[in-house]
């Protein structure tokens, strides 16, 4: 899997970091400390440093992104495996990123986002998506 489709492995994994970029973008106005975990009421309830939310939580996005392709490769039934899974696993890490990312900028920077809708939402068409294959 990942020889036959590395091209679009390198495409997923920069997706994955982009929000480092907008981190470095954002920097100054965002604050020392992020929330980084809420509940299940929106509420925040975990906190990191700025520099652990921009530049370490990507990264650990991508670890498991890239632990993700090289288990689902490693299975020797996956190798005829239908693209259009092939590409669910490829692309579910880059959204997670961008989701969980945006959240964590848009409620440092005060931005007013029913973060419980938005996760329902990006659940809900997740397991949709899945689903279907």
């Amino acid at each position: 899997m990942i020889k036959k489709h590395w091209k679009l492995l390198i495409i997923t994994s920069i997706i994955i970091l982009l929000p480092m970029l907008a981190g470095v973008f954002l920097w100054d106005r965002l604050p020392e400390q992020m929330a980084t975990h809420w509940g299940g009421n929106g509420e925040a309830d975990g906190w990191s440093g700025r520099g652990f939310a921009v530049f370490v939580l990507p990264l650990i996005l991508l670890a498991v992104h890239w632990l993700c392709v090289w288990g689902t490769s490693l299975d020797s039934g996956n190798r005829d495996q239908n693209r259009k899974v092939t590409g669910l696993v490829l692309w579910i890490c880059p959204v997670l990123s961008l989701f969980t990312n945006g959240i964590m900028y848009a409620a440092a920077l005060n931005l007013d986002v029913n973060f419980v809708t938005v996760t329902l939402l990006l659940m809900g068409v997740m397991f949709v998506v899945i689903g279907n294959y």
